[in-house]
């Protein structure tokens, strides 16, 4: 580095000087590297944008041909003048060197060299710069030549060197920032999808979190990854212990199955008609954005999160309006400005709450949603979860396995009031727990409660379809509001233990109806059950 012309040797004193740290490559080498974090943190950054990919894609719609050119050495590109050099100082057994050209640890570095890369190549057409890395595009051979001849002369100009080994030329299809981009579509890098499939189960919270960035990277051709991985990256919350078990181990294969079989994405086109579709489930949100080509519907891009521990406990109607308005803020540089695209949900009753004029009649919480849509003219549709063939891709794991993302707090936010009031012991919670379980109407609400409702529904579950938009379900017990749904047979107990408490018959029916629920229990009935109990 130093007969390149990279680093100089200084012997007068500096007001900086870093550490080294020396980083062993896989090759067997060593990478030296230099510790600037104190010198970062006085360091008045530019703030220049850095595109990401999904900035640039849409500029290369109908491109046919595509160079990708690598500027040698990246930082060390950028000259430094002398009072910055100083600042550079670092300290080695060989004495103090300083850096004559930018370093890589400097926090500036990926701002400074993407500002050098656009202006070099400013106003030139079909050229897209993104760090060191820069695409040519053109539709034609004879358009993309001329675009490939101006960029070269504005580097020979600027005096930049190019790494011949790793540009590539002329080609119908290129690898650029782990993808690979052609004139129809976008599709991972196959080389990062081998290492994943040869990745072994993570040991640690470290190697979790490898694990999770790897394959996070890939989230936006995967439907829904941010949920599937779910049971996993919930190991990383601040007080769980790590534990890797066979569900643990079953969600990890699984999502290296979903990498090895990734949906190829197509190039968003402004000019074509655009759908969001958008849906949620007990403790995750997804969103897929498509555009019609005229000959099929394809995807654009996937997204997806979890829910935090509040959102966990909304009712299903305001996680599926929260979906909506999630789905279209996250596709924001797609769908803002278009005069109109479609928003496809599953649940049925969100469809004239979003598209209301009068927020008023909306619940709370879905008026706050909707004041966040009003950049955006959607045109919100029903569409069955059966035909919602890519967004409605949440994973449906068996009830009696499910693992919410919850705590004891949260679920205690429920049940303590209905614990203090009947004086019920943990016992007889886990027994109405087991009775949930064991109850077939109640499991067939909860299973339509997270994955949607059918268009019809048998008598027995009419009373629960009419507050479906109400439900939620918190570890493995089903909530109306805020209210505990009681299996079948468990009532008459609940029951029992309200008279015993000596309220009258007014009282023991206010609070009955404040903390717990099931079809008919504001009915004569319930009263008449509870005036023939016998006051203990």
């Amino acid at each position: 580095m130093e007969k390149s012309g990279i680093i100089e040797k200084t012997e007068e004193p500096t007001d900086w000087c870093a550490p080294i740290v020396p980083v062993p490559k896989p090759n067997g080498q060593v990478r030296i590297c230099v510790d600037y974090k104190r010198l970062n943190r006085q360091i008045k950054r530019p703030n220049h944008m850095i595109p990401i990919l999904e900035d640039i894609a849409p500029k290369m719609v109908g491109a046919k041909f595509f160079s990708t050119l690598d500027a040698a050495g990246g930082f060390h590109q950028i000259a430094l003048d002398e009072k910055s050099s100083y600042l550079t100082t670092f300290i080695t057994p060989y004495g103090r060197y300083r850096y004559k050209r930018l370093s890589m640890g400097i926090s500036l570095g990926p701002e400074a060299l993407q500002n050098k890369m656009e202006e070099i190549l400013k106003g030139l057409e079909g050229c897209e710069p993104l760090s060191d890395d820069t695409v040519v595009h053109g539709k034609t051979e004879r358009e993309h030549d001329k675009r490939l001849y101006a960029a070269m002369n504005r580097i020979e100009e600027a005096c930049l060197r190019l790494n011949k080994e790793i540009c590539v030329l002329k080609r119908r299809e290129v690898k650029y920032f782990g993808q690979i981009i052609n004139d129809k579509d976008m599709r991972p890098d196959e080389g990062r999808v081998e290492a994943i499939l040869n990745m072994k189960e993570p040991r640690n919270v470290s190697e979790l979190k490898t694990v999770l960035g790897m394959m996070n990277y890939l989230s936006k051709f995967v439907p829904h990854m941010s949920t599937i991985l779910q049971p996993i990256s919930r190991l990383l919350k601040k007080d769980t212990t790590y534990f890797w078990g066979p569900y643990q181990q079953k969600t990890f294969d699984t999502v290296k199955q979903k990498i090895a079989n990734a949906t190829v994405l197509a190039f968003y086109d402004v000019n074509r008609p655009t759908v969001a579709s958008a849906d949620a489930c007990g403790y995750g949100l997804g969103a897929t954005l498509l555009q019609d080509d005229g000959k099929k519907i394809q995807p654009i891009a996937f997204a997806s999160r979890t829910l935090t521990e509040s959102e966990v406990k909304y009712a299903q109607i305001e996680k599926e309006c929260l979906a909506s308005v999630w789905a279209c803020e996250k596709f924001a540089k797609y769908l803002e400005g278009l005069p109109s695209f479609r928003l496809e949900t599953d649940h049925k009753p969100l469809v004239p709450i979003m598209m209301t004029k009068d927020l008023v009649k909306t619940p709370l919480r879905c008026q706050r949603l909707l004041m966040r849509m009003m950049r955006f003219d959607a045109e919100v549709v029903h569409k069955p979860g059966k035909e919602l063939t890519i967004a409605d891709t949440l994973p449906r794991f068996p009830l009696n396995t499910i693992e919410e993302p919850t705590t004891v707090q949260a679920v205690e936010s429920y049940t303590e009031p209905f614990e203090n009031y009947i004086s019920i012991t943990p016992d007889r919670l886990n027994k109405i727990k087991a009775a949930t379980v064991h109850d077939t109407t109640l499991q067939k609400v909860i299973t339509y409660t997270l994955n949607g409702w059918p268009d019809k529904t048998s008598e027995n579950l009419s009373k629960f379809r009419q507050v479906a938009g109400k439900l939620s379900v918190r570890d493995g017990l089903l909530i109306m509001e805020q209210r505990v749904v009681i299996p079948e047979s468990e009532r008459a107990q609940v029951l029992g233990k309200l008279h015993k408490s000596h309220q009258g018959i007014n009282k023991c029916r206010k609070f009955a109806q404040e903390t717990v629920w099931w079809p008919g229990l504001s009915t004569e009935k319930s009263d008449q059950q509870l005036q023939d109990m016998p006051r203990v």
